[in-house]
């Protein structure tokens, strides 16, 4: 199922998502729009690729031609930056949870994940209902679920 949601999402979105073996970074570049992976191999299993898989999808939903939520100036370490990464993290968990593929090891790395973008949000009260709200549309987009 897992794999199914992700071929969906990008047949739908249109987003690029390459695979690049012998690599172990994961990113997601707006200007380019495509998603860059380590090959599934390359993980422990295939849940923790799916959770990083899933991470940098929900990246890719804030695109200007998606949700339009990622900013320019969202530099490593600024507010924009944290709260990106925080609604990208719940929104990765929650589609972890839908595909039925959630494991006590990625539940408990995105926890941590999340805890410490929170940490860096602490004037920001309301940072992680702002998140989860901001996750909550990245997930239905991903799932292809109409929000009408």
């Amino acid at each position: 199922m897992a794999q199914d949601i992700l071929n969906g999402y990008v047949t739908r979105s249109g987003v690029k998502l390459e695979h690049i073996e012998g690599s172990n970074q994961a990113y997601y570049k707006p200007s380019a729009d495509r998603i860059t992976l380590p090959v599934i191999g390359q993980f422990e299993s295939a849940e923790e690729y799916y959770s990083t898989a899933f991470h940098e999808v929900a990246h890719s939903t804030g695109h200007k031609t998606r949700l339009d939520r990622i900013t320019e100036t969202a530099a490593f370490g600024t507010g924009d930056y944290s709260r990106e990464e925080l609604t990208a993290e719940i929104a990765a968990s929650m589609v972890m949870n839908v595909a039925g593929i959630e494991l006590p090891q990625t539940f408990e790395n995105s926890v941590a994940y999340i805890k410490s973008w929170v940490s860096k949000l602490r004037e920001d009260v309301k940072a992680i209902v702002t998140a989860s709200g901001k996750a909550q549309k990245a997930t239905d987009l991903i799932l292809g679920v109409n929000a009408e």
